[in-house]
């Protein structure tokens, strides 16, 4: 069931400011990337006086980059409506309950521009009600003073869907002409058809300057095809046959291609030929080929920078080794990749198997925005400066398989409005996870960790470990929740207890 409120708002003298800005000539205001934040009041309903004078809410319970639609109101021109969204559930878990008082937006750069007060539930089915609760919210402007933005990183316009088709139709060169009809919607209809070249005086031509008949002679050889030659003579450009035309067209030549150190991203990513980098293989697989599946095989030993995958027209990619081939996926500074190792953003998902270690700056691997990412028996190496793996805005990452573990850090898992799980289930497979802690790694965190309505999810028939670690069991802050299906902190590596903060809770 879908549950929708509209309330009554203020502006901040942020976003009034930033308007008076933009109608000067400066940077428009975006929501592109914004975020809902919700709270609590403390059991009260503020004033908006007071959320303004707090720049945002005063007891926060959740937040999330949910917003679903910027629009122009339209029955009052001079009205911004912003729309967002709380899901029922994030990777099969309920989100709620609670109580809902006051609500800030923010913008892409995270500045408070809108404050609201209202009285809500968010309800869950232990309540009777599972809900997506959508909040819109109104907020005057002066008309075509704020240039409205995408809604968020997962959603784009229509006109930005016609232009990057448009601009992405395949395109020819002679002896092939192509046709474009512009629909009344924006999109292009292009066609090609063979160019009737000019006819010669003479047959065979009796002089060089005798002009050739493009468009007739005979079908290009594969060589002539793939390099595109031009060969002498009266039929200057031999016309392409459709099965070559078609072969552009069709899945890549295999689904399995190889990357060595000693290799070049240039390359065709061949077993006799590899790529050099996994974000090489990347770039130059995504931008070439559709298909369901890409494995991508370290096949030499040695150390590997960080790569990032992102939503493409390949939908699932897998990272692992060949036989006897040990990898090291290396970011140990913010210049590489961010500093992480495996990076997994948007509508993509990533698997990482095989004798595959890291060793980075911050996280080993992580996903966001949506991504869903697998690791299966690696080895994990944490610093100082982050969590072994971490899911953030509705990202999966599940971690399976006999994996290690050293280093200190902040904690082995992240959930931040994302989804972690040790272990994994269906109707049909269970997949087990162990982790063998080496050197008792130090978790100045808690060895997990769910904040701002994420989740942790530890399968406790599962999951195991060996070896100990020392910090918190667990921390939740924020509506994060650490699950265990009742078994209790006491599954969880650590020295001392947890503890939930602002609606966070162990379960």
């Amino acid at each position: 069931m879908t549950t929708q409120q509209t309330f009554s708002t203020a502006p901040t003298q942020y976003y009034l400011n930033a308007i008076t800005a933009q109608e000067a000539g400066g940077p428009s205001i975006s929501f592109s990337t914004g975020i809902l934040v919700v709270g609590d009041g403390n059991g009260v309903v503020p004033a908006i006086s007071t959320l303004i004078a707090a720049n945002g809410v005063t007891h926060e319970v959740w937040r999330g980059e949910v917003i679903t639609s910027v629009a122009v109101d339209a029955n009052i021109p001079n009205q911004l409506d912003i729309t967002a969204e709380i899901p029922a559930s994030i990777g099969g878990v309920e989100i709620g309950p609670f109580t809902i008082t006051e609500i800030a937006l923010l913008d892409s750069l995270g500045n408070t521009c809108i404050v609201a007060t209202t009285n809500v539930q968010k309800t869950t089915s232990g309540q009777g009600q599972t809900t997506d609760l959508i909040i819109s919210v109104g907020v005057g402007f002066g008309v075509g003073s704020v240039t409205l933005q995408p809604p968020s990183g997962n959603f784009v316009t229509m006109s930005q869907v016609v232009s990057a088709y448009n601009s992405n139709l395949p395109t020819c060169v002679s002896p092939l002409t192509k046709t474009d009809i512009t629909e009344s919607s924006g999109w292009i209809d292009r066609t090609f058809a063979i160019q009737p070249g000019a006819t010669p005086s003479s047959d065979p031509p009796t002089s060089a300057t005798e002009p050739p008949a493009l468009g007739y002679g005979r079908p290009a050889t594969a060589n002539e095809f793939a390099q595109g030659a031009v060969v002498s003579g009266r039929y200057q450009t031999p016309w392409v046959t459709p099965q070559q035309a078609a072969a552009l067209l069709r899945p890549p030549p295999s689904t399995t291609f190889y990357i060595a150190s000693g290799g070049s991203d240039s390359n065709p990513g061949t077993s006799a030929a590899p790529f050099a980098t996994i974000q090489g293989a990347f770039n130059a697989l995504s931008a070439k080929y559709f298909a369901s599946l890409i494995n991508l095989v370290i096949n030499q030993s040695g150390t590997y920078s960080g790569a990032i995958f992102t939503a493409s027209a390949i939908q699932q990619w897998n990272l692992s080794t060949a036989s006897g081939v040990s990898a090291v996926i290396s970011a140990t500074s913010t210049a590489v990749n961010s500093g992480r190792g495996v990076r997994a953003w948007g509508a993509v998902n990533v698997s990482i198997s095989g004798n595959i270690s890291f060793a980075t700056y911050y996280e080993n691997f992580e996903g966001h925005y949506g991504a869903t990412l697998t690791a299966n028996g690696v080895g994990l190496a944490l610093t100082a400066n982050g969590f072994a793996m971490s899911a953030a805005n509705a990202a999966n990452v599940v971690l399976i398989g006999a994996n290690s573990c050293s280093g200190s850090g902040l904690g082995l898992a992240l959930g931040y409005a994302g989804f972690v799980a040790f272990g994994s289930t269906d109707s049909v497979t269970n997949n087990s996870c162990s982790v063998a802690f080496t050197g008792t790694p130090n978790f100045s965190a808690a060895s997990v960790v769910a904040d701002y309505g994420g989740l942790v999810h530890v399968f406790p028939s599962l999951f195991s470990f060996t070896g100990a670690t020392t910090g918190p069991q667990w921390a939740a802050d924020y509506g994060g929740g650490v699950l265990t299906d009742g078994a209790g902190a006491g599954i969880l590596p650590g020295s001392t207890a947890g503890a939930g903060l602002n609606n966070g809770y162990l379960a």
